[in-house]
C-alpha cells in the first residue's frame, strides 16, 4: 500500500495545475442574480445558494435553509496522505471562516434543518460534529450508512443519534437509474430531496484515499486521513416544491466526480417529473472520470451550473483561492463550455448566487 502510494504521488506531483483565471471565478463582492423562469408569467420565488468552499453550501428560500457539509479545518496534503499523522478538526477555524464567509448570513444558521452529506472522506465530515453541536442545533444529518457510523465517534452525536439519518440501500432509500428512491421533506413542506447512489473517482492515480466502510458503530473519531472511510457514496436531488407537491424548481448536488452510470436520474411519477434546473458539480479529480462532467450535464442538461471543490483546501485560502493541485483548469473549463446551453459558474469561497423562479 504505501509503495502505491508514493507512486500515485510521485506521478501527481508531475501532473499540470491550471490557473484559477481559466474557471473565472466569481468574486465574494459579486452576487449574480440568474432567472429561471419565463418572461411573460414572471418568478414567484427565489433561492439563495452561498459556497462555503470544497463541497459545502447554504441553499436558503424563504421557508427552508438546508447545508451540504463543509470544511473548514484543512489539514496539508502530507498530513492527510501520511497513514498515522493525526488530523482533527480546528474550532477556531470552523468559527472563524463560517463568520467570515456568511457575514450577517451567519445568523441564518439556526434555521438550518438538515445537513447533506455525500460521502465520508474528512474533508466533508470532520467538521460536522461541531457544526452540529454549536452552530445548527436543529439539524439533521444525513448520509450513508458509513456516515452515520462514524459520526457515532462523537459523544454528542452518540448522545443524540436521533439527529442522524443514515440512508440505506436496502431500505430503498437511495434512487438508482431503475428505481425511485425516497423523498424527504422538509419541516415545511416546500423543500424535499432524495439521494441517489453516486460513485467517487479516484485521487491519485487508480487510487482512493480510503476507500473503506465502516461496519459497526465507532467509539471514537478516526485519528487519520485514512481513517475516514468513504463509505457509500450518494448524490442528492433537491426539489422546491408548491403547495400541491410539485417541484417547481430542481437542483442536483454532489461533492465527487462521479460514474456516467451514476449520474442518470430515476424514473419519478409523472408529477414528479422535471428537468433539472441547477447542477452543482465537482471541479476535483475531474479527469480521472471519463469525460466528466460532460457526460454528467449532457443527461441532466441544466439551465446552470455551479462548480464546487475547486479550490486547494490543503491550505488556507484567503480572499483569492488558488485551484486544487493538479487540477488542468482550462481542460475543465473547455469540457464545461461544450454544453453551450448551461451557464456555469464558479464561486470563490463566501459567494452568493440568487436564482429566481
Amino acid at each position: 500500500m504505501k509503495k502505491l502510494l508514493l507512486v500515485g504521488l510521485l506521478q501527481a506531483c508531475f501532473r499540470f495545475t491550471g490557473p484559477a483565471a481559466a474557471l473565472h471565478p466569481v468574486p465574494r463582492d459579486s452576487t449574480p442574480r440568474l432567472r429561471d423562469c419565463d418572461s411573460v408569467a414572471g418568478c414567484v420565488g427565489s433561492v439563495r445558494i452561498t459556497y462555503l468552499g470544497v463541497a459545502g453550501f447554504l441553499i436558503a428560500t424563504d421557508s427552508d435553509v438546508i447545508m451540504t457539509a463543509p470544511s473548514f479545518s484543512h489539514p496539508n496534503l502530507l498530513a492527510v496522505t501520511t497513514p498515522l499523522w493525526p488530523i482533527h478538526g480546528d474550532s477556531e477555524a470552523v468559527d472563524r471562516e463560517l463568520r467570515r464567509l456568511l457575514g450577517a448570513d451567519f445568523d441564518m444558521l439556526p434555521r438550518v434543518h438538515s445537513i447533506l452529506v455525500g460521502h465520508a472522506h474528512y474533508d466533508h465530515l470532520m467538521d460536522v460534529p461541531l457544526l452540529a453541536r454549536r452552530y445548527v442545533p436543529r439539524a439533521r444529518i444525513y448520509g450513508s450508512l458509513t456516515t452515520k457510523r462514524t459520526l457515532m465517534g462523537d459523544d454528542f452525536l452518540r448522545a443524540h443519534a436521533d439527529r442522524i439519518d443514515s440512508l440505506m440501500p436496502a431500505d430503498s432509500v437511495i434512487a438508482t437509474a431503475w428505481r425511485v428512491g425516497r423523498w424527504i421533506y422538509s419541516p415545511s413542506r416546500r423543500m424535499r430531496f432524495m439521494a441517489m447512489r453516486s460513485s467517487h473517482a479516484p485521487n491519485w492515480w487508480f487510487m482512493t484515499l480510503a476507500p473503506c466502510y465502516e461496519k459497526e458503530d465507532r467509539k471514537t473519531l478516526p485519528r487519520t486521513g485514512w481513517g475516514w472511510c468513504r463509505g457509500e457514496p450518494v448524490s442528492y436531488v433537491i426539489d422546491l416544491v408548491d403547495g400541491r407537491g410539485r417541484p417547481m424548481f430542481r437542483m442536483f448536488y454532489q461533492d465527487a466526480a462521479s460514474r456516467p452510470t451514476d449520474v442518470v436520474l430515476p424514473p419519478f411519477a409523472a408529477q414528479d417529473q422535471r428537468r433539472v434546473d441547477l447542477a452543482i458539480v465537482c471541479a476535483g479529480n475531474f479527469n480521472k472520470v471519463e469525460e466528466y462532467p460532460t457526460f454528467l450535464l449532457a443527461g441532466l442538461r441544466p439551465t446552470f451550473v455551479i462548480l464546487a471543490h475547486w479550490e486547494d483546501f490543503f491550505q488556507e485560502q484567503g480572499e483569492s483561492p488558488t485551484p486544487v493541485r493538479w487540477t488542468d483548469t482550462r481542460e475543465l473549463a473547455t469540457r464545461l463550455d461544450l454544453l453551450g446551453a448551461a451557464r456555469w459558474i464558479t464561486p470563490v469561497p463566501g459567494g452568493r448566487v440568487v436564482v429566481e423562479y
